[in-house]
C-alpha cells in the first residue's frame, strides 16, 4: 500500500503555544490551545473547523461585538490558505471568505479585512490549505465533538479526529463581556468503582476582567445542589483546570453531600458567580456541564485475562509485550488486567510438556503473538498492540456480577503456597458451573529477545526500531505452571446466595513447576464458566509463611545468546536460536537458510 495514499497522524514534537493575555488584542474563543499533533497526508488539501454554539456567542452577539481575527495554529506549513466563517461547518457557503496565501508552522494570526460583527446563531471558523507534508492540519489532544471536524478536500469526504483544531477567532468590541468564564468537562472513564469520582473541567476566562474568584453549584437532577467558591488566578485568555469533587468537607461543602449510587449518575455544573458578579453573562448563557458516569460495586469487578503466547526468537512478539505493559501501565483501569505470559516451545522459558503446561491453548494459536482475552473465541487476537485494549473496553461494556478475590502464603519452608479464594454472585445462582485453576507465574526473568524492529527496516514501533536486533530483557507475569488442571476443577456444588462470599482452597506444590526466584512469584487465579471462557481472575500475591528467608530454587534458564540466524530463501530474516534442534522444533516450515555462529550456512527442507 502507498504509504502517501494513507491519512497520517503524525506526532510532532514542537513546543507549547498555549494562548495568553499578552498574545492578542482582544478575547480568543478556543477549544485547541497547543499544538500537540499534526493531521492530514502529504501533498493534500483539508478544510478544518472549530464552531461555537449558539449560547457561547450569545454574550458577544448581544453586545455588538467582531470577530477581527482568525488565530491559526499549523503543525507544518501550509500554502494557498483561506478563512472561512460560517454558520454551520457544512453550509454551502460562508458568509465571509478571505485569501491568506502561505502560512509558516506555528501559530499564525490573520487579521480581517472587513471585521465580522457577530448575530444570533452558532459561529463555525475553518480554513482551507494546501499541505506538502503529512500532519500539516494542527489539533489538540483536548477532545471536543464541536472542534474535530475536517473536510478532506483531496477525496472530497468529510471525516474527524481524535482533538480539537487549533482555530481560535479573536472577538473585539467597545463592550465585550467583563467577568465572563466558560467550563468544558475533560473526558472520564465511562464507569468508575469510586463512591466519589473525580470530575475534572477546562475553565477559560473570556472575559476583559483578571478572573480571582468562580462560584459554581452541581446538582444531581433530583432537587439536591450544591455551591462553593473557587480562588483562582486566571488571565484574560487563559486557561486552567478545575478538579470536582462531592464529598462533604471536600470542594463542596455539606452536611449531607451529594451521593452517587450503584449505576448511571448524572451532574449538571453550573456558574453562578465571576468575581463576585452575579450579573455576569456566564449564568445567562445556560452554560451547564453534563457529567454522566456509570458507578459500580467493586466487589464484582471483572478482570481481564490477557494470555499472551510470545518466544524470544519471534521477532514481532515485542506487539505483545509492550501492550501488555500498557494494559498494566497506561490502560485506564489496570487494576483489572491479569496479564500472563507464556513462552512457546523453543524458548528457554517455555514450559515442560507436562499436565501443568498450555499445551490445549497453545493448540489454538495461528501464529505467534496471540493473546486470548478471557479466552473469548471474538477477543483473540494475533495483533495484539492496540486490540487488547479494545477487546477489554468491549468485554467490560457491561458491568460483572461474579466477583473473585484471593489471599495466598507460602508454607513454613516455602515449597508449597497455600491458596483461598473467595467468590460473590450479585445474584442467586441455583446450579453454579464454575471451574479454578491457578497459574504460577514469575516476574522479573534476565533474557534476550529478538527485535524485528531494529534499525527500522520494519517501520517504528515505541523506539524498539532504536535498540539493537537482540535486547536484554526483564520478562514479567511469565507463566511457570498451571495448576488444578488446564480446565479447572469444580469451584461448588453448593447454591450461591447472591452477596454471600463462597471460598474455596488450594495447595500449589512448588517442586512440579519450578521457578527461578520465589521471591518475585504471585499467582492468578482463574474462574471459568462450563464453556471454559474466563468469567473472572485475579492476581494474589503470597505472603511469607515464617519469619524464615524464602528458600531459592534457581532452575530457570536464562536467554542464551545469538548462536543461529535463521533467513527465508529470498534473504529475510525470521528468528533466532540457541540450537538446530530448537530450530527443528519451532512452527517454521519451508526452505530455510541457517548461518551459525561460526559462520557455516546449512539449507534445510
Amino acid at each position: 500500500m502507498n504509504r502517501k495514499a494513507i491519512i497520517a497522524v503524525v506526532a510532532l514534537l514542537i513546543a507549547n503555544n498555549s494562548v495568553r493575555a499578552n498574545d492578542t488584542d482582544g478575547v480568543v474563543l478556543r477549544y485547541g490551545e497547543t499544538i500537540s499533533a499534526g493531521y492530514g497526508s502529504d501533498n493534500q488539501i483539508l478544510t478544518p473547523y472549530v464552531t461555537f454554539p449558539a449560547n457561547r456567542i450569545k454574550a458577544f452577539a448581544d453586545r455588538g461585538c467582531s470577530v477581527s481575527a482568525v488565530r491559526i495554529g499549523l503543525a507544518k506549513a501550509a500554502a494557498n490558505v483561506t478563512v472561512y466563517l460560517k454558520h454551520y461547518a457544512t453550509d454551502r457557503r460562508p458568509f465571509y471568505s478571505q485569501k491568506v496565501g502561505s502560512l509558516e508552522a506555528g501559530w499564525n494570526t490573520v487579521e480581517l479585512s472587513s471585521p465580522q460583527t457577530l448575530t444570533a446563531g452558532p459561529l463555525s471558523v475553518g480554513y482551507k490549505a494546501t499541505f506538502a507534508e503529512a500532519g500539516g492540519a494542527a489539533y489538540d489532544s483536548y477532545v471536543s465533538a464541536q472542534a474535530d471536524t475536517v473536510f478532506v478536500n483531496t477525496s472530497s469526504r468529510w471525516t474527524t479526529i481524535e482533538g480539537s483544531f487549533c482555530i481560535q477567532p479573536v472577538l473585539s468590541g467597545d463592550n465585550l463581556p467583563a467577568n465572563y468564564v466558560v467550563v468544558d468537562a475533560l473526558p472520564m472513564d465511562t464507569y468508575t468503582y469510586d463512591t466519589v469520582p473525580a470530575m475534572r473541567c477546562l475553565v477559560r476566562n473570556v472575559g476583559t476582567n483578571r478572573v480571582e474568584s468562580v462560584d459554581y453549584s452541581i446538582s444531581n437532577g433530583n432537587g439536591n445542589r450544591l455551591s462553593t467558591t473557587a480562588a483562582t488566578s486566571l488571565d484574560v485568555n487563559a486557561t486552567d483546570t478545575l478538579d470536582l469533587r462531592i464529598a462533604a468537607g471536600d470542594m463542596f461543602s455539606a452536611s449531607s453531600p451529594l451521593t452517587t449510587t450503584v449505576g448511571i449518575n448524572n451532574y449538571d455544573l453550573s456558574v453562578d458567580k465571576v468575581n463576585a458578579d452575579d450579573s455576569g453573562v456566564s449564568k445567562d448563557a445556560g452554560d451547564v456541564v453534563a457529567f454522566t458516569f456509570e458507578r459500580r460495586d467493586p466487589r464484582y469487578m471483572r478482570r481481564i485475562v490477557m494470555e499472551d503466547f510470545t518466544g524470544n526468537w519471534c521477532k514481532f512478539c515485542v506487539a505483545g509485550i509492550e501492550e501488555l505493559r500498557y494494559m498494566k501501565n497506561g490502560y485506564e483501569h489496570p487494576e483489572e488486567s491479569v496479564p500472563i505470559s507464556i513462552h512457546v516451545p523453543t524458548d528457554p522459558l517455555a514450559l515442560a510438556d507436562n499436565e501443568y503446561s498450555y499445551a490445549p491453548l497453545l493448540n489454538k494459536c495461528e501464529g505467534f503473538p496471540t493473546v486470548f482475552c478471557n479466552r473469548l473465541s471474538d477477543y483473540t487476537t494475533t495483533q495484539p498492540y492496540g486490540m487488547v485494549r479494545r477487546a477489554a473496553r468491549a468485554i467490560q461494556a457491561v458491568a460483572g456480577t461474579i466477583g473473585l478475590d484471593g489471599k495466598a502464603q507460602f508454607n513454613a519452608d516455602s515449597t508449597a503456597i497455600d491458596v483461598t479464594t473467595s467468590l460473590i454472585s450479585a445474584e442467586d445462582i441455583a446450579s453454579p458451573d464454575y471451574r479454578i485453576s491457578f497459574v504460577l507465574l514469575e516476574d522479573s526473568i534476565d533474557g534476550q529477545q529478538y527485535n524485528g524492529y531494529s534499525g527500522g527496516e520494519s517501520g517504528s514501533f515505541l523506539g524498539w526500531e532504536n535498540l539493537p536486533q537482540v535486547v536484554n530483557m526483564k520478562y514479567d507475569d511469565v507463566a511457570r505452571g498451571v495448576y488444578n488442571s488446564f480446565n479447572g476443577k469444580s469451584y461448588t456444588d453448593n447454591a450461591i446466595a447472591a452477596g454471600k462470599a463462597v471460598t474455596y482452597s488450594y495447595t500449589m506444590d512448588l517442586a512440579k513447576c519450578p521457578v527461578g526466584n520465589k521471591r518475585n512469584i504471585h499467582v492468578a487465579a482463574l474462574l471459568m464458566n462450563a464453556n471454559g471462557d474466563i468469567v473472572n481472575a485475579v492476581n494474589i500475591y503470597p505472603t511469607a509463611g515464617s519469619a524464615t528467608a524464602i528458600s531459592q530454587i534457581p532452575t530457570a534458564k536464562p536467554s542464551p545468546s545469538e548462536r543461529l540466524q535463521v533467513f527465508t530463501a529470498d534473504g529475510r530474516r525470521v528468528g533466532t536460536f540457541a540450537s538446530l534442534s530448537a530450530l527443528m522444533a519451532s512452527p517454521l516450515r519451508g526452505l530455510l537458510i541457517v548461518k551459525t555462529a561460526d559462520n557455516v550456512t546449512k539449507i534445510i527442507k
